[in-house]
């Protein structure tokens, strides 16, 4: 097997996942103790760091008001310095295209700096000081989400923004200063929870409100980029309770969760999800749904969702604070949670969710036990296996035998293999071979041998038995004796090996009568010399091939100072191409 792709082939199979049973607690997420109070948000960053927010003061005995960022393993990341932090509640956090962090809550503070309920982080958790949102909104801010043009909109429960009067919602440019251009009239009527933003643009907003700019819009509205309403998103009666949390599929659909009980005259409690015109999607069906307050959605990239909330049960069933619904609303029992999360003695629930690119689930709440574990606060939760399709082109010889037992050649150069671990998660990896077709023709020209394949290494070889022939590198090689050769051809990471040529021409005795130079004494006993009537280059070679040493000599007589060992070795004059031999005794 061609080295280059079997260690190619080892690389890919370290890379398939290894997954646990989905739902169940993932132990190499090491967070110690803990976090001492509510985590009310997660978000991943795209290194695999993890940025949480909420009430707490502390994480695993490390001083953290309400801000910290873990390394994808849960211990603290010390790279992020949040100094005092912040002197209230975090609600919501944003990681811009920069990477830098916009902070939304019921703050008034940050590290000692003035930062009335939004403030912009560097990514090392110093303030950015380009971000100039004046003295800020009025209360407290619950959401934040940002444009693909960099502009940041906020909502929340304030009444205006930086001294500008704004009702639960505002649009910021990207410095931080108000946008005039997204014109809401009087806003929004009550406050306003979530925020998402379609691909075209448009805006979800969810919320406890119910008009905005003094038409009807219960508890969920959309927006066109100016900030007007769209009348084409028909939600009829709407809902009779809060929305807590909007989520937009791949396909448009959005995903509603709360504390309502309808939605447009229909029973439907804590979930539902709407088409893109606002009607309801009848094709998902939550049965009764849930018992209590939904808080956090979020989409896997095989179409689940992962429900977080206030609840105890879903459709009749006991299902503590998480559950996975299948694409079609009903519960996925591969998901398994066992007793899922509880908080012996107090309210308890599950505020934030967020999935990785390796599908492992990032939850946290108020929580202080998983399924029987204490663990306090945020915690991992295993995933589905993740099906890696894994593409990768290499350059292969003119034919190869893969894992799979076939054999690749011109004409069939695409391998695919389906590698699955203990756990049973697969890798799809296909191969792409450019195959390195060499060239193995020799042409020869009485004693000259010559390489057909072109700008490669090249290798002579004696083939009586197999041995290279010293110094024989070049394309071409000229016989020094009559026998039998080849050579090996080497491209890339590709040899191959030509047939084996004859040399038989070659007479020592009528060559020496030609030549215009002699050796004596021959038999030498380790000393002879050379005697030439002309100038020339002279090689002497051993009986393998092995160049010993070149000379050149203008007419005369020279001894050869080279202290050779006993055996048989030819002399060849290179201009006639004209050979003798000695025996040094």
């Amino acid at each position: 097997m061609n080295i280059k792709l079997l260690y190619r082939l080892i690389l890919l199979v370290i890379a398939v996942p290894v997954s646990a049973q989905p739902g169940s607690l993932d132990l190499t997420f090491s967070i110690g103790t803990g976090f001492n109070n509510h985590v009310i948000v997660t978000k991943l960053q795209q290194d695999g760091k993890i940025l949480v927010g909420g009430n707490f003061s502390s994480f695993n005995g490390t001083s953290a008001n309400r801000l910290i960022r873990l390394n994808a393993d849960g211990l603290l990341d010390t790279g992020f310095s949040i100094g005092g932090g912040f002197n209230q509640v975090v609600y919501s956090i944003c990681i811009q295209a920069d990477d830098k962090i916009v902070v939304a809550g019921w703050f008034t503070y940050y590290n000692g700096h003035v930062a009335n309920h939004i403030i912009r982080l560097n990514s090392d958790g110093s303030i950015d000081s380009t971000f100039n949102f004046g003295t800020g909104f009025s209360y407290r801010t619950e959401i934040v989400a940002i444009q693909q043009d960099g502009k940041i909109l906020v909502g929340g429960d304030f009444n205006s923004f930086n001294g500008i009067v704004s009702e639960n919602i505002v649009r910021l440019n990207p410095d931080g200063s108000f946008d005039s251009t997204f014109v809401t009239g009087t806003g929004f009527s009550g406050y306003t929870k979530s925020i998402s933003i379609q691909q075209d643009g448009k805006i979800i907003v969810g919320g406890s409100f119910s008009s905005f700019n003094g038409t009807t819009a219960n508890r969920i509205v959309r927006l066109y980029t100016d900030g007007s309403i769209d009348p084409t998103f028909d939600i009829g009666l709407g809902f009779n309770g809060s929305v807590m949390i909007t989520t937009i599929q791949a396909d448009g659909k959005i995903i509603v969760g709360g504390d309502f009980t309808t939605f447009n005259g229909n029973t439907t409690n804590g979930i539902i999800r709407l088409n893109t015109d606002g009607s309801l999607d009848a094709s998902f069906d939550p049965g009764t749904g849930f018992n209590n307050t939904l808080r956090s959605i979020s989409v896997q990239q095989n179409g689940k969702i992962i429900v977080g909330g206030k609840f105890t049960e879903f459709n009749g069933t006991t299902e503590n604070l998480i559950i996975r619904l299948n694409s079609d609303g009903s519960k996925d029992s591969t998901f398994q949670t066992g007793t899922g999360f509880t908080n012996t003695g107090a309210l308890v629930s599950l505020l934030s969710s967020a999935i990785q690119n390796d599908g492992q689930i990032i939850v946290g709440g108020t929580f202080v036990e998983y399924n029987g574990t204490a663990i306090a606060k945020i915690a991992r939760l295993n995933g589905d296996c993740i099906v890696d399709e894994i593409t990768d082109t290499i350059i292969a010889c003119s034919e190869y035998t893969w894992i799979d037992g076939i054999t690749y050649t011109n004409s069939d150069y695409s391998a695919i293999v389906v590698l699955s671990n203990a756990a049973g998660c697969d890798s799809i990896i296909t191969l792409h071979l450019t195959m390195e077709n060499i060239d193995k023709g020799v042409t020869q020209n009485d004693i000259l041998l010559t390489a057909d394949q072109n700008g490669a290494d090249y290798q002579w070889i004696d083939c009586s038995n197999m041995q290279a022939i010293f110094g024989a590198t070049d394309q071409s090689y000229t016989a020094i004796a009559n026998g039998s050769y080849a050579v090996v051809i080497t491209m890339n990471t590709c040899s191959d090996t030509s047939d084996c040529y004859s040399v038989t021409t070659l007479d020592m005795e009528e060559l020496t009568k030609q030549t215009q130079w002699s050796v004596f004494p021959n038999p030498a006993s380790e000393y002879f010399s050379i005697q030439t009537l002309n100038d020339g280059v002279f090689e002497i070679f051993d009986f393998s091939g092995k160049l010993i040493a070149t000379y050149y000599f203008t007419p005369g007589s020279y001894m050869i100072g080279e202290k050779l060992s006993p055996g048989l070795y030819f002399i060849r004059e290179l201009k006639s191409q004209s050979l003798q031999k000695i025996i040094i005794e």
